[in-house]
């Protein structure tokens, strides 16, 4: 770190990979690589720094001595330094103002919202963003030509996107064999089946060839659950457990089950059950040092301010060929009716779920907006915006 000087001028600048975020009351600066950050609540410093990202500047501010004299803002520029955030040149030893490039955000900027969006733009540039197929099958019965209609949908979407397919408790036999043929033909070669431990039994698993999510609520019926474990080990099937928790208990006892019978590959998802908000208040929640646990990067902040990273590139189907970019909004369209280009411009013009950000009270006044995660399925269960312990 440079020593300042404090009778001398020197050019004062921000590392591109610092992240700055300033309502009136406070200012926050944010290293991106390192997941430092400076908090200050001084109206001189705010201003200050708006400096630096005032047009005219070019990024880049005179630091007179005389400046350097006041305390706060010496304070301030020596621990910026301290945290590699910014650097100063002096005046002195350049030959004139030098220059710095911001970060400009235009990821995604050709897909806000904007009631104009050019077809050619929908066909060549944002099927490629679709990340994510689920096929929910939510219906004991379905019409036999659905899976044909599926395919022909799908046949514009990479063969590399994730493909899911999510069964309910039951599946009538007869459509056992149609689902198997289905998943041989469908092109994406990154396939995944989501089942509830109570429903695994030979005749479903034989035929896939897909990575198995089993699904484990609570309370839980020990002889399923030992019968499922028996099958999938019995045919070798490479799987992941996946513990829906709803209060610390069942989180106790997933993890007793995991070392009881030696689980390799598992994850524990908590459910909202619209009885325990306290247990989410608890530990879903986020409080201040949670935000700051992990190194966000400025990809991350970028994309959070103009795409929800939860949803984005996600759809879901249902066996009566209704399109969701998420469930709990209204369907986009359906398959028999309309094809994929249609379905992807009409969330990006019209939807809820893609481009749903963090752009409402409270979180649209709060310096840490675009640190925290995209808005998630729990936001819309319990029904508030932010799901944190900063802006109760």
């Amino acid at each position: 770190m440079k020593n300042l000087d404090r009778t001398i001028d020197y050019w004062f600048y921000l590392e591109i990979y610092t992240y700055v975020s300033i309502n009136e009351k406070v200012i926050l600066l944010y290293n991106t690589l390192d997941g430092s950050h400076i908090e200050v609540k001084n109206l001189l410093i705010i201003d200050l720094v708006k400096n630096i990202y005032n047009p005219i500047n070019g990024g880049v501010i005179l630091l007179s001595g005389n400046m350097l004299q006041n305390n706060v803002i010496y304070l301030f520029i020596t621990k910026v330094l301290s945290f590699y955030m910014g650097d100063v040149i002096e005046v002195s030893l350049s030959f004139s103002k030098p220059t710095q490039i911001l970060p400009l955000l235009n990821l995604l900027s050709n897909f806000k919202k904007s009631g104009n969006i050019d077809d050619n733009i929908i066909e060549n540039k944002v099927m490629m963003y679709v990340s994510d197929i689920s096929l929910i099958i939510d219906s004991k019965i379905f019409d036999a030509n659905f899976f044909n209609l599926l395919l022909n949908f799908s046949m514009l979407i990479p063969s590399t996107i994730k493909f899911n397919l999510l069964l309910n408790d039951f599946i009538n036999n007869n459509n056992i064999v149609e689902l198997i043929t289905f998943t041989e033909k469908i092109h994406f070669t990154n396939k995944n089946i989501f089942i509830r431990y109570s429903s695994v039994c030979s005749n479903v698993i034989m035929g896939y060839e897909m990575k198995y999510n089993v699904l484990i609520d609570f309370p839980l019926k020990r002889k399923f659950f030992k019968h499922a474990l028996y099958i999938l080990n019995d045919k070798k099937i490479d799987f992941k457990m996946i513990f829906l928790i709803a209060s610390i208990s069942d989180y106790k006892e997933a993890i007793e089950l995991v070392k009881q019978f030696d689980i390799e590959k598992y994850e524990i998802k908590p459910i909202f059950n619209k009885s325990n908000i306290d247990f989410f208040k608890q530990n879903i929640y986020m409080s201040r040092s949670d935000i700051f646990n992990d190194v966000i990067s400025i990809r991350e902040i970028f994309a959070h301010q103009v795409l929800n990273t939860n949803d984005f590139g996600k759809l879901t189907i249902k066996t009566n060929g209704n399109v969701y970019a998420n469930i709990h909004f209204h369907p986009l369209g359906n398959i028999k009716t309309h094809n994929i280009q249609e379905i992807i411009y009409t969330e990006l013009n019209e939807g809820n779920s893609w481009l749903r950000i963090r752009s409402q009270a409270p979180c649209n006044n709060c310096i840490y907006q675009w640190l925290c995660p995209s808005p998630s399925d729990y936001e819309i269960a319990i029904g508030k915006p932010n799901l944190c312990h900063i802006h109760s």
